[in-house]
């Protein structure tokens, strides 16, 4: 009975050390969580207000080893930057890991983030055991993990301006173009913070628009030049840096709306001429031809300072907009299939010079503006 109770005991003592060696190793982390400063959860790829995150995992291996000090590392890296697997950041150490279970690690705070894209992965560590670093794991496969929205002072342009347009190119740069009577491009470089000169945009124009087409280049169509609506068109090409004549409009405006449609041409709508004439047609540019062709049915009235969302079945919303007289409640939607417009319902509030964004359920959120009151 003595001999069978210390080998039960001998055993017992083996069986700990073999778990205790067993338990001392770093695993690679699960359930990764990001939030901001207010502890509000940030799905992959969402915005940030603030410059503060909290990045969290958990430790996939139960343990229970008091013996052993574990922590996370983290790289968190700008979008756009390779993953060099140098930890950039380090959680609080857990001393052991309570109750042998699977457990979070406390969060670890990142503040004074710059604005812009960012992305992360973290690995576990251990002191003991072996490995005593596990393999890293990327939060949302590597892609964007959340976005911080702030503001800071940037680079000067050439000279001031005034209803000019900026157009994001596919490289990530910026065009800014026309405004305060102005020619001169100006790229804006991501990479670099740097603005520089580009092309000449002739003649100079204001209250244009600016689309991104398929090709990568930029269809800038209308304004005014201080004096007189522009029919005049141009392209811009980011691989020479200039500016091309197009195709003119069948009829000058400005203050319109250009709108990418799924199929790549662009519906330009509205908008006022020379002042005075406020315009209910719309007119289709095909980059693919070249050629500028007016809809199939215009407007039901005439407006500027109008909104131009395109919805998910491809369709395009107008709502609102100013007719020289008072502000409009009025909304109507183009038909890309029939090239026509047909009246929908009206704004609860009649305004101009308002927001409309297309929302993640496909309601659009219509924000702000002028109504005939006033400022709303």
């Amino acid at each position: 009975m003595v001999y069978a109770g210390l080998l039960a005991g001998a055993l017992g003592a083996l069986f700990v050390a073999i778990g205790v060696s067993w338990a001392s190793h770093a695993v690679p982390p699960v359930n990764l969580l990001q939030r901001d400063g207010l502890g509000i959860n940030i799905p992959a790829g969402g915005t940030v207000t603030g410059t503060t995150v909290q990045l969290t995992a958990s430790s996939d291996t139960p343990t229970c080893d008091a013996g052993a000090t574990y922590w996370l590392e983290f790289e968190l890296r700008q979008v756009g930057q390779a993953f060099t697997g140098v930890p950039t950041h380090a959680s609080p150490s857990m001393v052991g890991k309570p109750s042998c279970v699977v457990v979070q690690y406390p969060w670890t705070t990142i503040s004074g983030l710059a604005g812009g894209f960012y992305k992360w992965q973290v690995r576990e560590r251990t002191n003991v055991g072996a490995p005593t670093i596990s393999s890293w794991v990327q939060f949302n496969a590597g892609n964007t993990a959340f976005v911080i929205v702030n503001f800071s002072a940037g680079p000067n342009m050439a000279g001031a301006r005034t209803g000019h347009t900026a157009t994001l190119l596919t490289d990530g740069d910026v065009l800014i173009a026309g405004g305060g009577g102005s020619t001169q491009g100006e790229i804006f470089s991501i990479a670099t913070g740097a603005v520089t000169s580009t092309g000449t945009l002739s003649p100079s124009r204001t209250a244009h628009t600016a689309t991104l087409i398929a090709s990568g280049g930029v269809f800038l169509a209308g304004g005014s030049d201080g004096a007189n609506s522009l029919s005049s068109t141009a392209r811009f090409d980011p691989s020479t840096g200039a500016f091309t004549a197009g195709p003119s409009l069948n009829s000058a405006r400005e203050a319109h709306t250009a709108t990418l449609l799924y199929d790549g041409t662009v519906l330009l709508a509205a908008g006022v001429r020379d002042f005075s004439t406020y315009l209910a047609t719309a007119e289709i540019y095909d980059p693919r031809t070249g050629t500028v062709t007016y809809t199939t049915g215009g407007l039901p009235s005439g407006r500027n300072f109008h909104t131009a969302t395109l919805l998910g079945d491809g369709s395009v919303l107008v709502a609102g907009g100013f007719n020289g007289t008072s502000s409009l409640n009025g909304a109507a939607l183009y038909n890309p299939v029939g090239k026509v417009f047909t009246v929908t319902g009206s704004l609860t509030t009649e305004r101009r010079g308002h927001t409309a964004t297309l929302l993640m359920n496909g309601n659009v959120l219509v924000a702000g503006g002028r109504s005939n009151a006033g400022t709303i």
